[in-house]
């Protein structure tokens, strides 16, 4: 049996679908090797004098689509699977289907030259109006834009670089500045120690 799928024009490719029905007995071995592929299984080989090969009927990469006139598309590969092994101890009908792609010729549009205008002739510019038009890149506005904008980045850099100097120094600053403060709170106690000290010896000495 045959059906055709036909893609769109732009593709232009026709899609030819063998579907092909197995007989097997009852607790029958099939004798063909699967594969997973896009959700059903596909043949990929068979056993020696299988009977799947004897038949003559299917081939490699046809598709397995029916089990018993039940449709397996859309369910899962452990599905498939249990559903083959439930119906091992009785007759079974194996739906496969093969896809062939053939070619479709493109319609050629016809061109009717009688009703294609003329082209227009090439227009020459004269002399006069491609000096009117030529950039005006030497005016002077244009060059104090471009002094002013040479001025603003250099102002904007050197405004940059000076508050990162700054900062620089402010961190510096209050990094010196605890040093000092630690420092300074280390030199009075030792100062004070040393005076507790003095003062308990002239205390025992008396």
């Amino acid at each position: 049996m045959y059906f055709f799928h036909s893609t769109s024009l732009k593709q232009s490719i026709m899609s030819i679908f063998n579907s092909v029905d197995v007989h097997f007995a009852a607790s029958q071995n099939v004798g063909i090797k699967f594969k997973w592929q896009k959700g059903l299984f596909v043949v990929d080989g068979f056993t020696d004098n299988s009977p799947a090969q004897q038949s003559q009927k299917i081939g490699l990469n046809f598709k397995l689509a029916k089990l018993n006139g039940v449709e397996l598309k859309g369910r899962s590969q452990n599905v498939v699977i249990k559903m083959m092994k439930g119906c091992m101890d009785q007759s079974r009908v194996l739906t496969f289907v093969e896809e062939k792609v053939l070619p479709r010729p493109v319609p050629v549009p016809t061109l009717d030259n009688s009703k294609v205008p003329p082209k227009p002739p090439p227009s020459i510019p004269s002399k006069s109006r491609s000096r009117s038009s030529s950039p005006s890149s030497s005016t002077p506005a244009r060059r104090r834009r471009i002094v002013y904008e040479f001025v603003k980045t250099v102002y904007n850099n050197y405004l940059s670089e000076a508050l990162q100097l700054a900062a620089v120094a402010i961190t510096r600053n209050n990094a010196t500045r605890r040093i000092q403060t630690a420092w300074r709170g280390k030199s009075a106690r030792r100062r004070y120690r040393v005076a507790l000290r003095k003062h308990y010896h002239n205390n025992c000495a008396l």
